[in-house]
């Protein structure tokens, strides 16, 4: 698994890196490779903790005899330094640079100076809030039984003899660490709603919108009249071009909101050009491409569909109107079948929810017409875009282990993870409140973005016709 995932992150960057970075950028790529990896290691680490629980009927079990709990401290404390201080750090250092006189000692100085002044404002808020506010109010109920004989006493669990005695809150103090992460956390659900919801329903959709718009074989013919119908497409869109520069250098380096609006869409039709080029060539002297690679993604999009519908189901049915735990009973009844499968599925509907965030990141980019949030573009894609998106899939890894904790409470019990953030999380004070309601925003999210994109597809070649 760690040779895949780092063999599709070292496919990402060599697919979209812009030629601009070529033999620069060293720290900025090394960072983004770790940071991408511990994103995908971050989620990765909630099967392997349900594999590992020890069983809470049998005294004495240790699980897979791991502390977790340590394991989840180390790994969310190299998240928070990655988010707070090393991809800034990075992202500092490479906009400081300049061709024109190349300085490493001025980009550290520019980028240690940036730096250490967020670092400064964080830790204040931080100290300020925990100080306040770091205590977990936990709510439970208690119960009182007439006094009787320990020897002969029979295992109860129903406690029939027990009687309630009222309601109260424990309030236990939580680590700083802890309540750093939770903050952090606040910011990865803004990321997590948006971009994941709407790559909750682009994923699958683009994946068989891909197979459905795939390159079509040609003759010759029709290969020379597609070339000719581009060509009159390229120089219409270099006219546009000139026009554009022109209103640039008017304006100079502050644009208005109208001409940037205009300049994205001017470079989204510029990559529908090349994309319906490829496509042409494709078909022209491959025959319209691999056929195994075409059924692939249509599979690939039926699957992920079924994932996405089971999910939004199980947030709607469990986290929201507590019905019915499904998904947690289908992943029981899979380790009844075989010990891992269960572990395995879980694995499977958890690390889709990053993707989809990854997913909705580049559909989000590409398709705005009124801003580009730092898009991950094909051999154009500078490295500060790399870090900032960096950036939000680690924020989006914290929430997306917490999400999955929260949603599947019942089949990840007697774990440290759901003692982390079932448990602490959801019930700190002043901010608790907040995770359990901004699921109602993710599915709302969600439930649009596949409406909008089944009723609406998007494809910018049209306008190329």
């Amino acid at each position: 698994m760690t040779i895949l995932i780092l063999a599709s992150i070292a496919y990402l960057l060599i697919v979209f890196s812009s030629p601009e970075d070529k033999n620069l950028a060293y720290l900025p790529r090394a960072v983004v490779v770790f940071g991408l990896s511990l994103a995908c290691f971050t989620v990765l680490l909630l099967p392997y903790d349900v594999a590992n629980r020890a069983d809470p009927l049998l005294l004495g079990d240790i699980g897979g005899g791991i502390d977790v709990t340590l394991l989840w401290y180390i790994v969310l404390g190299c998240v928070t330094l990655m988010i707070v201080i090393i991809i800034p750090f990075c992202t500092f250092y490479y906009e400081a640079y300049d061709s024109s006189n190349p300085s490493i000692a001025s980009q550290l100085k520019s980028a240690i100076g940036f730096t250490l002044g967020s670092v400064i404002i964080f830790a204040i808020c931080l100290v300020v809030l925990w100080i306040v506010l770091g205590t977990a109010e936990i709510p439970y109920k208690s119960q009182v039984s007439p006094m009787f004989s320990v020897s002969n006493m029979d295992w109860n669990p129903a406690c029939t003899t027990c009687k309630m005695d009222g309601s109260a809150v424990l309030s236990i103090p939580v680590s700083i660490v802890v309540y750093g992460v939770a903050i952090l956390n606040i910011l990865g659900w803004v990321v997590f709603v948006i971009f994941g919801g709407v790559g909750m329903g682009a994923l699958p959709i683009d994946l068989m919108s891909e197979w459905y718009h795939r390159p079509k074989p040609l003759t010759l013919d029709q290969y020379a009249t597609e070339k000719k119908r581009l060509a009159e497409v390229a120089e219409e869109l270099m006219e546009k071009g000139g026009e554009l520069e022109k209103e640039q250098k008017k304006q100079g380096e502050k644009l208005d909101k109208k001409l940037r609006s205009r300049v994205h869409a001017f470079k989204i039709l510029v990559d529908a050009l090349q994309s319906d080029q490829q496509k042409m060539e494709s078909g022209y002297t491959q025959g319209g491409g691999s056929p195994i690679l075409a059924v692939g993604k249509l599979l690939l999009g039926i699957l992920t569909m079924a994932v996405s519908l089971l999910w939004l189901l199980h947030v709607l049915l469990w986290n929201i109107l507590a019905i019915t735990p499904f998904l947690n009973t289908l992943f029981v009844e899979l380790d009844d079948f075989w010990s891992m499968a269960g572990t395995v599925a879980y694995a499977v509907f958890t690390f889709f929810l990053l993707w989809a965030v990854m997913k909705g990141v580049i559909k989000v980019g590409s398709r705005s017409l009124i801003f580009e949030i730092h898009p991950l573009k094909v051999r154009g894609t500078l490295m500060n875009a790399f870090l900032f998106n960096t950036l939000l899939l680690l924020l989006a890894s914290v929430t997306v282990t917490q999400f999955a904790a929260q949603s599947f409470e019942i089949y990840s019990s007697a774990t440290s993870v759901n003692s982390l953030f079932s448990t602490y999380m959801l019930n700190l004070k002043g901010i608790g409140f907040i995770f359990k309601y901004f699921q109602y925003g993710y599915l709302g999210v969600a439930v649009i973005s596949i409406i909008l994109l089944l009723v609406c597809p998007y494809n910018p070649s049209k306008g190329l016709q």
